[in-house]
């Protein structure tokens, strides 16, 4: 029987390379939204990411959690997004990242 993946990560662009083909969340600020409805955010301060088959209907510069699978040419799938308004800091999730991923056996165990 194939192994479930149960926990969504939080990311940022950093450590995306970690997490090809994996689903995870991340935070980020809509910087514009192109026709086809993909939507381009700043990940945490540290580099755009582009989100495909997005359905996601935040306005620009409104920050944004997206949940979705991480694909190899460096994308986010979405599955979800949430509004999270125009009051949020990139700096202080960031900084939160880097102590999570720095100990991630204390949130990942053995799942």
């Amino acid at each position: 029987m194939a192994q479930k993946q149960i926990i969504q990560p939080r990311i940022n662009y950093t450590y995306m390379d970690n997490f090809i083909n994996f689903s995870v969340r991340l935070v980020g600020q809509v910087r514009f939204v192109d026709p086809d409805q993909q939507v381009t955010v700043v990940a945490a301060l540290d580099g755009d990411i582009k989100v495909v088959d997005s359905t996601c209907l935040v306005p620009v510069n409104n920050f944004v959690e997206i949940a979705g699978k991480v694909n190899p040419d460096r994308t986010l799938s979405e599955q979800i997004a949430v509004n999270f308004g125009t009051n949020f800091d990139l700096q202080t999730y960031n900084d939160a990242l880097a102590l999570w991923h720095a100990n991630d056996h204390l949130f990942y165990g053995n799942a």
